[in-house]
């Protein structure tokens, strides 16, 4: 999720396909031209591409990483409403007791509940205290 959020968040792009197609074509065109003067030279050009194409990957990952990092305070704040939302990872009715809510509110937390909430709605519904 987090490399998901900071790759569409982030101020720059990290995708470079474009980048990568534009390097295979080159790498294409550079080894017919050395199959043209020199058939052994075809494999030198195979390798220098493998080692580009390596290269790129590499430079996507870091580009990635970076992305995360510009994105860290937006992920953390993300992170910390999915646990207050989802505590433990699983669902908040699950871990906390209604007691709280009603010691503060009386029987007219029931009727807001009856209110707010449709049983047979299954989207989540944050309710405010």
């Amino acid at each position: 999720m987090q490399a998901k959020t900071a790759k569409t968040q982030a101020s720059f792009t990290t995708d470079i396909a474009a980048e990568q197609e534009a390097a295979k074509a080159f790498y294409a065109a550079l080894a017919q031209r050395a199959s043209a003067a020199d058939p052994t030279l075809h494999g030198a050009v195979e390798a220098m591409a493998k080692r580009a194409q390596h290269g790129l990957e590499r430079l996507e990952k870091k580009l990635l990483r970076a992305a995360k990092r510009q994105q860290q305070e937006p992920l953390e704040q993300l992170d910390r409403v999915l646990e207050n939302l989802f505590p433990g990872g699983g669902l908040q009715e699950r871990r906390e007791n209604f007691m709280p809510w009603y010691t503060q509110e009386g029987p007219a937390f029931f009727d807001r509940l009856l209110e707010e909430l449709d049983p047979l709605d299954t989207r989540f519904k944050v309710l405010g205290e």
